[in-house]
């Protein structure tokens, strides 16, 4: 882990897991850890976050269709931005 850039969408899914830990134990050193070592903002493009909720989610996940089709609005609004701009 030290050394090396994680991609958006792997260091997405650590954060996760930590959060999902500290549920689990009820330690909040691990929310501290995703909010202190995260740079994800710089990372983040839609398309990562439509890969991480296919990849964290159940496909019949009650968010699963609002999330993408969110995104889905925000890359296509993205995308015409950069075509009229």
């Amino acid at each position: 882990m030290f050394g090396r850039e994680l991609t958006g969408d792997v260091a997405i899914k650590q954060n996760i897991q930590l959060l999902d830990k500290a549920v689990a134990t009820s330690d909040s050193r691990f929310t501290y850890r995703v909010l202190k070592l995260s740079n994800l903002r710089k990372q983040l493009t839609t398309e990562i976050l439509i890969q991480v909720v296919q990849d964290v989610y159940p496909p019949d996940h009650a968010s699963v269709g609002v999330l993408l089709a969110l995104l889905t609005k925000v890359l296509c609004f993205n995308k015409c931005i950069v075509i009229d701009g």
